[in-house]
């Protein structure tokens, strides 16, 4: 997906980047995701799971049922450390061991081009 938003015919990559908030870039790649699911996975998106915990989006394979959480980051609005907090509470702790482990997947975007290391605090 990444190589289709900077080399795709209509290079969504300007679009997304457009988008701060996080709620507008879940609608979005939602959005993006059904246009292409065709028969093979679904799209759900806050679907209240164990815990009332959410993941931002999560896709079900139609033949197996199974299921892969998808959380999603704006990455200037959190730190380094809530990153990689993201990576290894939300999803590793919460929503795969739901889904017995198998398959979850964060989706880190940014919306301005501030690159890796710039800013105070480890901001990205």
């Amino acid at each position: 997906m990444q190589h289709d938003l900077v080399n795709d015919e209509y290079q969504q990559g300007e679009t997304l980047a457009l988008l701060p908030k996080e709620s507008r870039v879940q609608r979005w790649l939602a959005d993006r995701m059904t246009l292409k699911q065709g028969r093979s996975y679904s799209v759900d998106r806050e679907v209240h799971v164990a815990d009332e915990k959410e993941p931002d989006i999560r896709l079900r394979c139609k033949p197996t049922d199974a299921t892969m959480p998808i959380e999603i980051k704006v990455a200037e609005s959190w730190t380094l450390e809530q990153l990689e907090d993201a990576l290894v509470r939300q999803l590793c702790g919460r929503y795969a061991p739901k889904t017995d482990g198998t398959a979850s997947c964060c989706w880190f975007t940014r919306s301005t081009d501030l690159g890796v290391g710039r800013g105070k605090r480890g901001r990205l």
